[in-house]
């Protein structure tokens, strides 16, 4: 044990620092006042007068002398460290001295930003002795060499004016006429101050005379002279010398420059190389700032606060119920500042910048010394684990006390480190900052009331200031102007008011076990969009087609191939086909588009079994998957396909059997969608779920027996089910193109013309489609006048689109709608009447009736508004689970005791805004969406890791086009991975660019460095080659208008316009050119699906120039 001498010297050290003579040995160290700054002085002191190394962290795990004394006692120093003796030399108090980092810092941000680094304080007061508040300035002028420096035009250095102008302060006397605007422009001109660093003053001090004969006293100060505690502490000197008449200039012995070269001394000390190794490791795993959702503009400028207060009592409270748990009052609050960050920002660790006053690394030469002291360190908290607030706060102090330790290797320079590691240049990595003067600043009285202040830093977007002032805590926020929406702040604030306010008075909330402890407020709005009806639910598709039946047997239900299937016929047809089927749980469908595939789905769901759609474009490897994964047993066909219905069956009693029978809770079909292991996921949809969805729209739309559809989507898409089943449970029609018309806008015109369709239901891609030909082919816009409704779908919808369809026809309904497969078609609508400029997408909306969205952070807390989170599904129409994968089943459809039901976790982003509607973002997973079509990459992975020779592979979305990235063990032509992969894959899927290399290009957390893929794929598509390969004048004219479509100047015979970039939408302005050049051929936009090489369309065209010349020419003959 230490002996009674030493234990004295720690007394001692302990009074020194916490300013209290009276502490003793068994004296709580947070009891009087303790904090991680006055932690961290005694840990240097006693390093200093004892040679005992210890740690912040001993310190505040041993609040008393007598538990610390066990420490001491064990602790004994082998390497001595050098200890910091700063460098003072008066007599060069004149010559030029280095910046600090911070300075240079400032300087820097200056020339990013459109703001200094800068302090605005207006103080209030009763009465002022002009004259004599201009003295005492002047004074202090005098005596404090930081008034009186300037910045060398290097910006380098700087250096102390021996002998400056006397100050003049500026008086404005608005009594006897007070000019609000005048005042304002004074109070403008002063807290965005960009003062001239190279010219002496750095600072402005005006006083203005308002009516009221009360004084607002103006100070605007550049912290690049001072730092906060500096500025405080000369308006607590000038109210001192002020009520004491004190004119008296002290001599300085020890002076700012001195710390400035002390500084760049400390660079070769140990604990600076210590601290700097600290931070080479700490950065290798450091989380970015809090992804608080900005407002991204060119420019921004000029700064807002919000303040509050905690009053004495409270703030009393609170500071006692922190020692009670043996925590700084600092971390409580800046544990309640990370509570309110985490719940307003995706991810659960971020990291703060934060500010720290470094006078105190040499002692005490430079306590009375005046300047900017400031330095800045990084602290990286993670958040949302369940845990009490106590053990929160407690984590966090241990963090910080962590982070001081090692604070002599500079924030700035870590930031430095961490951008350029990071490749973050010209990107601000740590824009968020806490402040506390708690315990560095000891409370004074100022020159006047606190009136109005501001603070601004360059490259700082949201400075959370606290100090102690009359016993009560005072806080504010300065926040950049036009960063963030100022109603999300205000809520922030809100938030963090309420804890401090909980904190302060009930003690059962430091105890509880919680994820959060903020509570999102104001709901009212979002629960609002939520619509329940009882009327939907436990119906089934089945019923919801032949209820009503007798009103329309009659009427046309399908149209195909130019011919009319009334539903009496489409019935009949479908009960001979189901009674041709065996009794089997599950049916897969295989068929091209028509009316087989409606007469097939009817006839599985009449047999009281569940159809499995399959593309019968897939591979077929593709095809032999989703049997086996869904134990599919029979395939139907088209040759399975009834030629006639049986007459015998008696309609009307058959379906009077088959009403009996309850479907709403079987399953009614199985939808496969993208997998990110390689294996399809089949989607298992209950009847009342389908039906649910069905008769929501229906009601909505209040659709009829007049209703039209033209079914384009394809059967194995889920859109298809509101095709059928929603056209058939209306009594309307059903249009359907045969396969090779399914992609052509020249038929869909002709379809809308002779069979006056009034629903459109289509992902956004097929009505740019529409549009596009409508207005390259010249076409009149009255042909969609019969249009009534446009329902779009399954991709993001722009926000200039439903403008675009309305200025068509301007009574269409633009109905916007989105969801998951995994509930049934849709599960959010919005009719979309005029955009707003900060969309970059129509928006999500409201859910629909009996289902509701969630928008969760990762811990499945809720999101407050604007606040971007994973989308979760709720309510009837999420689906059953995956097909024969419990695996997958459990990872997405989970149980959240939080919310209290099952939801579905969708893979896609989304916000809500504060008026209520749900703004879709984009994808979270590895999945991607194109040309409508989910796309897991890990699938496409995984297909070619199952081509031989492929080692490795990465796969990503670059400008809407796939890339593949492979390691090969032996190199291999990239035409025959495209080809293996055409075995496994649907086209869609094949990446449009297959680039070899021989390895990743890695981060430095040792991940593969998807943004340098990113760059690569920039410098790919500039470096194209040339091919040389095209011979006709055919292939040559069609490569020429291909280029001006394909972003892709040469080609060669194999290139495929899929391949190359082309989709639907450019497919008709490539078509539109070709039929221009080629006027006299009869081609169209299915030619081109079918033929999509130049070598296949340039046979193409060329046999049919041959078939018009042999016409020609036999009718020359006849004349």
């Amino acid at each position: 044990m230490l002996n009674k001498k030493e234990i004295e010297e720690v007394i001692k050290i302990y009074r020194k620092v916490l300013e209290d003579e009276s502490f003793n040995i068994g004296d709580d160290f947070f009891e009087k006042g303790g904090n991680s700054l006055s932690a961290a002085k005694i840990c240097k002191r006693i390093k200093n007068e004892s040679d005992i190394a210890i740690t912040i962290a001993d310190v505040l795990q041993n609040p008393t002398i007598e538990g610390l004394s066990k420490v001491l006692d064990s602790k004994k120093v082998m390497d001595k460290e050098n200890k910091i003796i700063p460098k003072i030399c008066p007599k060069k108090r004149y010559d030029t001295f280095p910046l600090t980092k911070i300075q240079k810092a400032y300087l820097l941000g200056r020339k990013s930003s459109s703001w200094a680094s800068h302090y605005y304080l207006e103080l209030k007061r009763k009465e002022l002795d002009k004259e004599k508040l201009e003295k005492i300035i002047n004074v202090l002028i005098k005596e404090h060499d930081a008034l009186r420096i300037v910045i060398e035009a290097d910006e380098n250095s700087q250096r102390v004016l021996k002998d400056v102008l006397d100050y003049k302060v500026e008086f404005n006397d608005l009594s006897v006429n007070e000019d609000t605007t005048l005042f304002k422009d004074i109070r403008s001109q002063m807290e965005n101050q960009i003062l001239d660093v190279h010219t002496w003053p750095l600072f402005d001090i005006k006083v203005t005379k308002k009516k009221t004969d009360e004084y607002i006293l103006h100070f605007s100060f550049d912290n690049v002279i001072l730092d906060g505690f500096s500025i405080l502490s000369i308006l607590k000197e000038i109210a001192y010398r002020y009520e004491n008449d004190d004119f008296l200039i002290k001599d300085q012995e020890v002076l700012f420059r001195d710390y400035a070269i002390s500084c760049d001394l400390l660079n070769q000390s140990d604990i600076y190389k210590k601290s700097k190794e600290f931070w080479h490791e700490k950065i290798k795993s450091m989380a970015l700032a809090p992804a608080i959702p900005t407002i991204e503009k060119k420019k921004y400028g000029g700064f807002y606060r919000l303040f509050g207060c905690l009053k004495k009592d409270k703030w009393e409270r609170l500071k006692k119920l922190a020692a009670k748990n043996k925590v700084t009052a600092n971390a409580v609050l800046l544990t309640a500042f990370c509570e309110v960050l985490y719940r307003w920002n995706f991810n659960k660790s971020f990291t703060l910048n934060l500010t720290v006053y470094n006078k105190d690394i040499f002692e005490e030469p430079f306590k009375n010394v005046l300047g900017d002291f400031t330095a800045v360190s990084l602290l990286m908290v993670t958040m949302g684990e369940k845990l009490t607030f106590i053990e929160k706060c407690q984590k966090i102090q241990r963090e910080l006390s962590c982070v001081l330790e090692n604070r002599y290797y500079d924030g700035v320079e870590v930031q430095r480190d961490y951008i350029k590691n990071n490749n973050l240049a010209d990107k601000v990595p740590f824009p968020i900052v806490f402040t506390s003067t708690l315990g560095v600043l000891s409370e004074s009285k100022l020159p006047g009331e606190r009136y109005y202040g501001i603070t601004q830093t360059p490259n700082v977007w949201f400075d959370h200031q606290i100090w102690e002032v009359d016993e009560e805590l005072l806080y504010n926020w300065d926040i950049l102007e036009g960063k963030y929406k100022k109603e999300m702040i205000q809520d922030m604030f809100c938030a963090y008011e309420n804890i401090l306010e909980e904190l302060s008075k009930d003690f059962s909330v430091w105890e509880k076990s919680q994820k959060s402890i903020v509570k999102i407020q104001d709901k009212e709005i979002r629960n609002a969009g939520l619509m329940v009806s009882e009327e939907l639910k436990g119906h089934s598709l089945v019923e919801i087609v032949l209820n009503n039946y007798e009103n329309k047997k009659d009427n046309v239900a399908v149209i195909f191939d130019n011919k009319k299937y009334s539903y009496k016929e489409l019935l009949k047809l479908a009960f001979t086909l189901k009674n041709k089927l065996c009794q089997e749980a599950l049916f897969g469908i295989l068929m091209e588009k028509g009316i087989n595939q409606i007469v097939a789905v009817l006839a599985v769901l009449l047999n009281k079994s569940a159809y499995v759609p399959i593309d019968i474009k897939n591979p077929k490897e593709r095809i032999e998957k989703i049997v086996n994964s869904s134990g599919i047993k029979t395939l139907i066909t088209d040759d399975i396909i009834p030629k006639k219905a049986d007459e015998n069956i008696d309609i009307e009693k058959e379906i009077e059997e088959i009403l009996k029978t309850d479907f709403s809770e079987k399953l009614a079909y199985i939808i496969y969608t993208s997998g990110s292991t390689g294996q399809p996921k089949g989607v298992m949809i209950s009847h009342k779920s389908a039906a649910n969805t069905i008769l929501d729209i229906n009601n909505r739309l209040g659709l009829s027996f007049f209703t039209c559809g033209l079914a384009i989507s394809n059967l194995s898409f889920d859109l298809s089910v509101f095709d059928i089943f929603g056209i058939l449970a209306a009594g309307g029609r059903i249009v359907i193109p045969k396969e090779d018309e399914v992609k052509d806008p020249e038929k869909w015109i002709k379809f809308v013309e002779e069979n006056q369709i009034s629903l459109w239901n289509s992902v956004p891609q097929f009505m740019e489609m529409l549009l596009l030909y409508i207005e390259k082919n010249h076409k009149s816009y009255n042909i969609l006048s019969s249009l009534k409704f446009v329902l779009l779908s399954g991709d993001k919808i722009e926000k200039t689109l439903p403008k675009r369809i309305r200025n068509v026809n301007p009574f269409t309904r633009v109905i916007c709608m989105g969801g998951a497969t995994e509930a049934s078609i849709w599960s959010n609508i919005y009719e979309c009447y005029e955009s707003e400029e900060e969309w970059n997408s129509i928006p999500y909306g409201y859910p629909l009736t009996n289902q509701k969205y969630y928008v969760l952070n990762k811990e499945l807390l809720e999101c407050p508004d604007f606040v971007t989170g994973e989308l979760y599904i709720a309510g009837e129409g999420l689906a059953l689970s995956y097909a024969n994968d419990k695996e997958m089943t459990e990872k997405k459809f989970i149980f959240s005791n939080e919310l209290g039901e099952r939801i579905y976790k969708t893979g896609d982003l989304g916000r809500y805004d504060n008026k209520g509607r749900l703004i879709f973002v984009g994808r979270d997973d590895r999945q991607v969406k194109l040309q409508g079509y989910r796309i897991e990459t890990g699938e496409v992975e995984a297909a070619f890791l199952n081509i031989n020779g492929v080692s490795s592979v990465k796969v990503i979305l670059h400008n809407c086009e796939l890339w593949a990235f492979v390691i090969l063990k032996v190199s291999e032509n990239t035409d025959y991975l495209r080809q293996k992969l055409k075995e496994k894959l649907p086209n869609y899927y094949i990446p449009k660019h297959i680039v070899e290399i021989e390895e990743f290009p890695v981060s430095i957390n040792g991940k593969i460095d998807e943004k340098s893929l990113g760059l690569m794929c920039e410098n790919l598509k500039s470096k194209e080659v040339v091919n040389e390969f095209l011979q006709t004048d055919t292939e040559k004219n069609i490569a020429d208008i291909w280029k001006k479509h394909l972003n892709k100047q040469t080609f060669s015979l194999e290139d495929d316009f899929f391949l190359c970039g082309g989709n639907s939408l450019s497919a008709i302005e490539t078509m539109a050119d070709i039929k221009e050049k080629y006027k006299d051929l009869d081609i169209g936009i299915s030619d081109l699906y079918e033929n999509s090489t130049i070598m296949e369309f340039s046979k193409l065209i060329d046999s049919r120039k041959e078939k018009i010349s042999a016409v020609d020419s036999f009718v020359v003959g006849v004349i």
